[in-house]
């Protein structure tokens, strides 16, 4: 059952992610996220950055959505949060980001899976590309 939450959460939170700033693209974003996490700790998650041309990664907006009772009602947003990262990324060359921080992950979604939503962002603010991953919360 949890699964089929996730799975109908992960779009939810795709299209809150993206609501606003345009869609500039030319990046692979790759997240991953750790099998579980504890509750009252700090979610952190690897990003893998493939560009398609050599663009400025300005920051990394990081979300997370969270549902305790399997139903739309108790559907929580968490974030988004602008993690700055001010780099640039080549073709060819992948810029491996490490222990992103997500945020610390509300005891109110204890025993969910929960979606992590994550978008790089250029110094105009444009989304250069996206990807989610899914945490079980313990």
């Amino acid at each position: 059952m949890k699964t089929k939450v996730a799975t109908f959460v992960a779009p939810l939170a795709l299209g809150f992610a993206l609501c606003g700033p345009s869609l500039a693209g030319g990046f692979q974003v790759d997240v991953t996220c750790p099998e579980s996490v504890a509750p009252n700790t700090a979610l952190r998650v690897d990003v893998k950055l493939t560009a398609d041309k050599t663009d400025t990664v300005d920051a990394l907006g990081v979300s997370m959505v969270g549902n305790r009772n399997s139903t739309l009602a108790s559907l929580a947003l968490f974030g988004p949060k602008k993690r700055r990262v001010e780099q640039e990324v080549e073709p060819g060359t992948p810029l491996v980001l490490t222990g992103v921080k997500v945020k610390r992950v509300p005891s109110s979604i204890s025993g969910s899976l929960a979606t992590v939503v994550v978008t790089p962002l250029n110094e105009s603010g444009e989304i250069l590309g996206y990807d989610v991953c899914e945490v079980l919360v313990e």
